[in-house]
């Protein structure tokens, strides 16, 4: 895909391309969870007010405008592991 525009020639290439942006969209949206549902957890472990927690429950994990979605990456290095509680971390600051 480029631009939004399924560039392959084929409709097997352009059904690939397809296959390929919904598994990066659930990924971004797996990890999203991951970071909400850590944020909830420490937010109740810290006794934040309902009010808060009301408007917290309305955020959803199915936004990506704070994800780079061209370049390139290097994901060997991770080992697989995401480490949840540095990413809260950073948020929190």
């Amino acid at each position: 895909m480029n631009h939004g525009i399924f560039q392959g020639k084929k409709i097997v290439d352009n059904r690939i391309s397809a296959h390929a942006a919904r598994l990066i969209a659930n990924c971004i949206i797996a990890y999203n969870s991951l970071v909400l549902n850590s944020v909830y957890e420490r937010m109740l472990a810290n006794g934040v007010s309902q009010e808060i927690m009301d408007e917290f429950i309305r955020i959803s994990p199915i936004a990506w405008s704070h994800t780079l979605l061209t370049g390139r990456y290097n994901l060997k290095k991770s080992k697989g592991e995401i480490d949840v509680k540095w990413i809260l971390i950073l948020i929190l600051k």
